[in-house]
């Protein structure tokens, strides 16, 4: 289990029982991980998403190139489009 708490944003998630929640964390284009001046988390809790949902595609619980068509329309958690900070490159 590990817990999302930047930007007064808390939420806890396991990657075996919250795919759907890690799916938000990853382009539905590319499969790429977002990176955190896109999804507004810290360097710590970034980290985190990222082991957990390197985990939950090697044990086939995400696609690696694609996000899963059912999860297309879920909420977003932040727009891609608007980051939250300065891309820092």
């Amino acid at each position: 289990i590990f817990l999302l708490a930047c930007n007064t944003q808390i939420i806890a998630a396991s990657f075996l029982q919250n795919v759907k929640l890690l799916s938000q964390f990853v382009s539905p284009y590319t499969g790429k991980i977002y990176e955190k001046h896109i999804t507004g988390l810290c360097q710590k809790q970034q980290e985190s998403v990222r082991r957990e949902i390197m985990k939950a595609k090697k044990c086939g619980m995400m696609p690696h190139y694609l996000k899963m068509p059912k999860f297309l329309k879920d909420p977003k958690l932040f727009d891609a489009f608007k980051p939250s900070r300065p891309n820092p490159h």
